[in-house]
């Protein structure tokens, strides 16, 4: 197959097309520093993203610990094969899909000048947060029953869906550069 020449195609679409060598390079970009992801104009979803970041460590660490002990049970009993594929699919797909949404919806948030410091510099908290969590729910929560790190759970789930419902920035249908405005 044969790649199709600028001025064929342009004649093909009825449209002028320019080769996108003709366009003049950008100037030189200033490198992003950690300061500029606090500026004023940022820091509200810096912020977000921080609270983001800490409370779905509760949200997917915990749910993963809480969940492996239930359908870790729940394998032990179900004697059916396709019972425990399909219960092990509906943890993993919400898992993934969780997953998806807390590094999708970030990156978004942040104009293209600082969209990789802002994610890259923020996203180190959740290294701190799994380390803290794992601590808090294997050594306080996990000897009082489930029911205590459900509750931290369900807390983290609460405050996840206040910080982005109530403080992040509208991104659905939105192009990266109207969100960034």
């Amino acid at each position: 197959m044969t790649a199709t020449s600028w001025p064929a195609a342009s004649r093909d679409t009825g449209r002028r097309l320019e080769h996108p060598a003709s366009h003049a390079a950008p100037g030189p970009i200033e490198k992003p520093r950690l300061e500029d992801i606090f500026a004023p104009d940022l820091r509200s979803r810096t912020i977000v993203k921080l609270v983001l970041q800490f409370s779905q460590g509760g949200t997917s660490y915990g749910f993963t610990a809480l969940a492996a002990g239930v359908l870790g049970a729940g394998f032990a009993v179900v004697p059916h094969t396709t019972a425990t594929v399909i219960l092990d699919f509906l943890v993993t797909f919400v898992r993934w899909q969780l997953s998806n949404f807390l590094h999708t919806y970030p990156a978004e948030i942040f104009p293209t000048r600082v969209r990789s410091m802002a994610a890259g510099a923020v996203d180190r908290i959740s290294r701190v947060k799994t380390s803290m969590f794992v601590f808090l729910i294997t050594t306080y929560l996990l000897p009082h029953g489930l029911l205590a790190p459900l509750s931290l759970i369900w807390r983290c789930i609460v405050i996840v869906v206040i910080d982005i419902a109530v403080f992040g920035p509208r991104s659905s249908v939105l192009a990266v550069e109207e969100i960034a405005a």
